[in-house]
Order: C-alpha cells, then structure tokens, then sequence
C-alpha cells in the first residue's frame, strides 16, 4: 500500500512562545498593580476627578485589548510545502481563479490585465485551470483588454512554459528589477525575448490607444444587463511548432439596476501582498503585523480568516452548514436561487467540462444567475456564499466559516504567488482603514459578534483573536484620551502620574519599556528595522486618531438613519511624484482636511503642553512630579515631528494647509482658554 506522505508541515516556534508567555506573566501582574493604583487613586483625590476617570477607563481598555492580543502569540507557527510530493496531473482537482476588479480608474486597466496573464500562465494542468475576470464596474475597456490580453497569451503562455519563467507578470518580468532571471540563457531565448517584448508594448498600446480615443470606455453605468464573455482556444509555439494549450477566461459582469441593492461585493477583494512596498514603508503598506504575526499565530489555532486575496477556498465551504454535513439540497431553489443547472452543479464533484462544449445554454444560464434579482429570497449573502452584512466581507466570512467547523492553514512563502499594488499616500491610507474599521464594527452589533456566537465551536484564544481585531476601532478613545487628557491637566496643574520617585512609576515604566520591546522584537524578526518600527508606531497613531474615529462616526450615523456605510475603493493608481515621495519617506499630506485638522490639532496641543511642563517644572522646581505627562507630551511630539515639518517646514504640494495649521492653532488657544471648563 503506498504511504502519503503530507504536503506540508509546520513548526512551532517554541522559543518565541515560551518568552511570550513570560512576559504575558510578567505584563499581566504589572497591569493589575496600575489598575490597583488607578482606582484606589480615584477614590482618595477630590480634584480632577472626570480627568482621572477618563484615562483609568483609557488604560483599563488598553489592558483588555493587551490580554486580547496575547492569542496572537500564544503558539506561532510557519509551515514548510513540498510541491514535489503533489499527485500526478490526472489526479489534480480542477480550479477556479477569481480576478476582481470594479474601477479601472482606481485599478489601472494594465496592471489587472497582468494579473490575468499571470493566471494563465500557473504551473498547473491547462484542461483543468479556468480564469474568471470578474468586473464589477462593467467599464467597455475591461472586457476589451480582456480579449487584447488573451491574444497576447498564445504568445506569452508558450513562452513562459518552454523557459521556465518564474515572473510570469509580464510587466514585472520585464522591469530592470528582473535582470537575474535572464542570466544563464541562450541567444535563443535572447532573440525571442526581444519579440515578446515588442508584441507586448503593442498589447499595451493598443489598450492605451482604446483610452486615448474614447475616455467614456473608462465609465460604467448604473443600469446594465450581465454580460459574460467565454475566451477559449490554443496557441501554437511558434519556434517548435507544437500546440500549447491555454486556460479559458471567462469575463462576468453581473446585471446592475438601480433599484436593487447590489452589496458591493463583485470587486471588493484585494491582494495583500505587495510589490510597490519601500524600504522604510511610511504608510505600513503590507500590514507587517497582520501578515507577520498574527496571521502565524492564529495559524497555531483554528487558522486565520480570509483576509483579502492569494487564498484557496473549497467551494463547498460556501454551502455546506457545518464541515461536517453534506450541501443542504432541501429545499433548493430557496437556498441557491432558481437555476437547476446551477443546483446541478452544486453536487458534482471534481468534474471537468470540455471547454468545446460550452454552448450557448450554459452562457445565456450564467447570465440568469448573474442577474440582479436572482439572489431574492434566497440565502446568499445571509447563510452561503460571501456574507453581505459588512463591508469587510472576507472575514466575516472568515470568522462565519470557522464557526461552521472548517480550519484555514496560513502559508507565507519567500517568494509570494501573487503581489498587489499598495497604498502610497496618506489619504488612500486613512480612508481604506476607515472602510475596514467600519466593517468591524458592522460585525461587533451583528448576530456574528464572535462572544455571543455559537462561542463553544472554536477555542478561547480564538475567540480573544477576533474580539481584538473587531474592537480595533474603540482603540480611538484610548489614544485621544491619552493625546489630550494629561496635556489639558498639565495646563491646570492636575497630576495625573505618580513622582518618578514613587515605587508606583516603576509599573508605569515597566509597562511602557516591555509593550515598546515586544512590537520592536516582533518588527526586527519579520525582517523590519528600528526606522520601520518607529514608522508603524506613528502611523498606527494616525490610524487609532482618525480612521478609528470617524469609522465609530459613521456607525453612529447609520444606527440613526443618518447614512449607510459606504464601500470606497481602494485606489491603486499614483499620481506623478507620488511615489518618489513615497520611496523617499516624505509624507503626502493632501488628504481630508478633516483628517489632517485632528492630528495638526493634537500635535499643537502637545507643543504647547511640552513647553508649559518644561517652564513649570524649571519655575516651580518640580520635575519629579511632572516628568510622566512632560515626557508623553515630548514623545507624542517627537512621533509626529513629520506633521510639524509639513505645517511649517515643507513648501511642496504635500505640505498641510496654511488654512489648517492656522485653525488648528486656534483650536488650541480655545482649548487653553476652556481648560478650567473642560476639566
């Protein structure tokens, strides 16, 4: 009998959990005392009372989510592949692969095109690999490039198989960047190179020119029918004269009308993994944490949600109820819609159409399931498929699936399948977090809330794991309070820390120097830098003040019918100069004025309360008393110094307002001149 041997293996790292759980020990007897002098504080003191409640509510919450974090580092693991030990083709389960895309505005027409080459050109058997392009906006060029680009493919195919190529991106493979792989080969691929290159320049230059000629091919409309376009055939190589056969692509366009709720969900999912990440990284672009830590951590679990794209998902995890049970075909039309063919398909498994035969009564059925009333009264959205109750609906999907009984494992190669393009300016930054921390909340007041539903199906650490990331966005109340509440009391003279002789500032430091060491260790042995550290830090600051705030604003808002809450699309494009900023580690401040009003008004106010403390500490000799509030106003202050920079400094188009440094500057004099009112 022939022994299988597993695919993959993982490792935990033992040592990081052993100090991590140290230091959980030690960090956990040091919140307990602060807590114990907060609230036994509280009782003694008769002035300053609201101010003192205030930040012992902020470091109460600070501890929960501390305790809350540790599931993350409770059992870290990574896991190795062993592509070799695969089965034959002929045993290879066939695969669907998903491309999104909803604005070529936003989602350059290129840059998607080269995701679909990509695909078509996946080490795996051609009669078994089918492309989707799934386009949201329904623009006329999408579905023009798509045809552009697959002609292209019967060139680029055959000659990504015959050598080899690893960077089967063509825009990337041919990129300066991509020197390397063109070592070590003949004068015969040299001469084919500089042919596929120059087909490949007239492929963009056609999709160029198709722009260039007619910009409304750009706009989609609101009311349009489905549209589905099959792309099949072979390609002939032209150097051996042997057939290569490709991968079909199927271009969808669902049906939109504007009077039907559409959820927002055909183009909503991103990669997260990124090519266009700088050295020092200003704007946190591959989220480190998430991807470095967490995600390992919780692979030692029950395995992480899904979380954007570059995952493999077994589609009858989107229709069965449990793990366990078989696809509930009772009552069928109610569950997945009025499509027999479609509930057919349900139940096949592992069965491979031939592409020739993919008549037009398929094509004009996908069309009925691609309508915009085709999901009515039936339960995708609520039980299968994507879940629609949250604009992040990749892991609530995730966190639902889990719940159900199915494990996720987490793999993080060197060399990653696929990149996307990330975020290079401040605005695109704060406003895709907005959208994320507004979808958490969305879940936290939802039936999915992960501490009322079905708790007893997934481990207590698992639970703790996504109570932290849902509550992520409350994360806005601690930072504020502890941005504005000493500063104003340093103004009024009201102590909110112990003297630095005082045994109790011990625990204040203690805390302070381990939380600082924990995220320094974690950023250097994911291959980060004390510049990348110190990056995080700040932006992770401009994240909790103002994405975290208006996210919890605009949950308020649709709780009273004021607004719903929007999907607003990444965008992926750059403007000129944006990313010689972006790669120089110079901040793009032209984001929302509101945005920038907050953190200029926070960073004044810290300027001001570090001078005040200083001068009040020289005057009343009483540097042991008011060392805590001087040194945080002095951090917050040295954390921020690009935004003093481009409040007085920077004369560039990046630069914040006059207008708004101005206004910011008086919002603190008010602030000084309330401060007996406010506390």
């Amino acid at each position: 009998m022939e022994i299988k041997l597993p695919l993959h293996a993982y490792q935990v790292h033992q040592s990081r959990a052993t100090i991590n759980k140290i230091h959980t020990l030690v960090f956990s007897i040091s919140l307990l005392s602060l807590l114990y002098y907060r609230f036994s504080t509280l009782l003694q003191i008769t002035t300053g009372k609201i101010p003192w409640l205030l930040i012992t509510m902020s470091e109460f919450l600070l501890s929960l989510f501390w305790i809350l974090g540790q599931a993350f580092r409770w059992r870290p693991i990574s896991r190795t592949a062993f592509p070799e030990r695969l089965p034959s083709d002929e045993s290879l389960p066939p695969i669907d692969v998903f491309i999104f895309t909803c604005d070529p505005k936003k989602e350059p027409t290129i840059g998607v095109m080269n995701t679909l080459l990509s695909a078509l050109c996946l080490d795996y058997p051609p009669e078994k690999l089918f492309v989707y392009l799934s386009d949201d906006g329904g623009a006329p060029i999408m579905l023009y490039a798509a045809g552009e680009a697959y002609n292209f493919a019967k060139l680029w195919v055959p000659f990504c198989k015959k050598y080899g190529i690893k960077t089967i991106a063509p825009e990337a493979f041919f990129s300066s960047l991509n020197d390397e792989e063109h070592c070590h080969m003949s004068s015969e691929f040299f001469e084919n190179l500089q042919d596929i290159k120059s087909r490949y320049k007239v492929f963009k230059q056609l999709v160029e020119n198709a722009v260039q000629n007619d910009e409304s091919c750009l706009t989609s409309t609101r009311d349009r029918p489905a549209c589905i376009e099959v792309m099949r055939g072979n390609a002939i190589d032209e150097l051996d004269k042997r057939k290569v056969e490709i991968p079909n692509i199927v271009y969808v366009s669902r049906e939109k009308r504007s009077n039907h709720h559409h959820n927002f969900k055909a183009g909503a999912i991103n990669a997260l993994s990124f090519y266009n990440v700088s050295k020092n990284d200003i704007y946190n672009t591959p989220l480190r944490t998430c991807m470095k830590i967490w995600w390992h951590g919780l692979d030692g679990l029950m395995g992480p949600p899904i979380t954007g794209t570059c995952f493999y998902l077994k589609r009858e995890a989107l229709y069965k109820n449990s793990a366990q049970g078989d696809i509930n075909l009772f009552d069928g039309e109610r569950r997945f819609g009025c499509s027999d063919a479609f509930i057919a398909s349900i139940c096949r498994k592992h069965v491979v159409i031939d592409k020739d035969v993919a008549s037009n009564k398929v094509v004009e059925e996908a069309r009925a399931v691609a309508s915009s009333t085709y999901e009515e009264n039936t339960q995708w959205g609520k039980q299968i498929g994507f879940l629609y109750q949250s604009v992040v609906e990749d892991l609530l999907t995730g966190i639902f699936l889990n719940y159900k009984g199915w494990n996720s494992v987490f793999y993080d190669p060197l060399r990653p399948a696929f990149l996307g393009t990330g975020t290079t300016n401040l605005n695109d930054t704060l406003v895709q977090n907005k959208r994320w921390y507004s979808g958490f909340l969305q879940i936290c007041f939802s039936q999915f809330f992960p501490l009322t539903y079905r708790p007893s199906r997934v481990p207590i650490l698992q639970i703790m794991a996504y109570l932290y990331i849902l509550l992520l966005p409350f994360n806005t109340f601690l930072v504020l309070c502890h941005s504005t509440i000493p500063q104003l009391c340093l103004f009024n003279g009201i102590k909110l820390y112990p003297k630095v002789s005082d045994l109790w500032f011990a625990i204040f430091l203690v805390i302070y120097l381990s939380s600082l060491i924990q995220t320094l260790m974690e950023v250097l042995i994911t291959g980060g830098s004390l510049k990348l550290f110190w990056n995080e830090q700040r932006l992770a600051f401009f994240i909790r003040s103002t994405s975290n705030l208006f996210a919890c604003f605009g949950y308020l808002k649709k709780c009273i019918g004021m607004k719903e809450i929007d999907f607003t699309l990444t965008n992926k494009s750059s403007k000129d100069g944006e990313m010689i900023k972006y790669q120089m580690d110079v901040y793009d401040f032209e984001t929302d004025r509101k945005f920038l009003l907050i953190l200029t008004t926070i960073v004044s106010l810290n300027i001001t309360s570090l001078a005040i403390g200083i001068r009040r500490a020289i005057m009343e000799e009483t540097y042991n008393e008011w060392f805590g509030q001087i040194f945080l106003s002095l951090i917050i202050t040295v954390l921020n110094y690009p935004l003093i920079e481009g409040m007085i400094i920077r004369k560039d188009e990046g630069r914040i307002p006059t207008s708004i440094t101005l206004l910011s500057i008086l919002l603190v004099i008010v602030l000084y001149q309330a401060r007996v009112l406010l506390l």
